[in-house]
């Protein structure tokens, strides 16, 4: 077989085997779709149910903690254990960002740097050698396939 209608057989593959996939795909997301609404009252409705029941129990562990822990740090229940701890949070006001930059400390300030990609590639040559970047002729093989 010549290498082009190897290339022409592999192609014809690709083409039966994404037209396939997609067919399959769309199966799979209908049938998921079904799946989830199926389902999605149930869900929610006992998602609900454990958040309403986590609220409850830290608030009556709060209200009632000299009796449920007894000076301990857990208390152990026939059906689990409550657990009692401190710890210190830093409160940081609102307005803090701004004295924090007024002190200098900037260590106190999380700032993301990145290359900007599509910004310097656009760059002339001249200045991409400044930071030692440089644009190379890369070859690259695609495809296209006829439906």
């Amino acid at each position: 077989m010549t290498p082009r209608k190897k290339a022409d057989a592999i192609l014809w593959d690709l083409i039966n085997f994404k037209v396939s996939l997609q067919m399959v795909q769309e199966d799979a997301e209908a049938e998921l779709a079904r799946v989830r609404e199926k389902y999605h009252e149930e869900i929610s409705n006992l998602e609900a149910l454990i958040e309403s029941g986590e609220k409850e129990l830290k608030a009556l562990a709060k209200k009632e903690r000299v009796e449920l822990f007894q000076g301990e740090d857990k208390a152990i229940l026939p059906h689990g254990v409550l657990l009692f701890t401190k710890q210190k949070k830093v409160q940081i006001p609102r307005d803090a960002l701004g004295k924090i930059k007024e002190q200098g400390w900037l260590e106190g300030i999380k700032v993301v740097e990145q290359i900007n990609r599509p910004i310097i590639e656009k760059w002339p040559d001249e200045k991409l050698a400044v930071i030692g970047a440089r644009k190379k002729l890369v070859e690259q093989f695609n495809y296209e396939l006829k439906t």
